[in-house]
């Protein structure tokens, strides 16, 4: 009788193109989430071949011209998913950047809004108790009446008011 051999089943891409792959499958998800394109993430996940991924990758709308052309040029599959590997990490750090920023002026943008906001309350809390304890509704109405019921030389009085008007505005 004949003896077997056990084989195991070769692996369909050596190490360092499958690590390629997995490297550019993971970017591409990521980005590709964050675009929410959830159906070409699907599709991204199905191909296994190195040289049909790194195809795919030329489609990517980030890339330049120069960049895709590149991409054709370039015969070997693992040189070309090496390519857009690099570009796809590039392009990632660009979006991170970015958001980053976006998220820190929202952010100031949001605190300056919540101070108006709270200022303009702050205002409308004084002018509510003004009319309830009968003062004056504004402090340039206070500063007016004080410049008018004060004995000052009218030179003195004329500026004094020309600096109300200046609070009023």
């Amino acid at each position: 009788e004949g003896t077997v051999l056990e084989t195991a089943a070769p692996d369909p891409l050596p190490g360092s193109a499958a690590e390629l792959v997995k490297e550019y499958k993971a970017l591409a998800t990521s980005w590709l989430k964050k675009r929410g394109a959830w159906q070409v993430v699907d599709r991204v996940q199905q191909i296994d071949d190195v040289s049909a991924l790194a195809d795919n990758s030329g489609y990517s709308p980030f890339l330049s011209t120069a960049q895709k052309v590149q991409l054709l040029e370039t015969v070997d599959p693992i040189a070309r998913l090496k390519l857009a590997i690099q570009w796809l990490s590039e392009h990632l750090a660009e979006q991170d950047v970015a958001e980053s920023i976006a998220k820190d002026v929202q952010d100031g943008v949001d605190k300056q809004q919540r101070e108006f906001l709270l200022r303009r309350q702050l205002d409308a809390v004084r002018k509510e108790l003004a009319e309830l304890n009968g003062d004056p509704e504004d402090e340039s109405d206070d500063y007016r009446a004080r410049v008018e019921a004060a004995d000052l030389p009218e030179h003195v009085r004329e500026a004094a008011l020309k600096e109300v008007e200046k609070l009023e505005r």
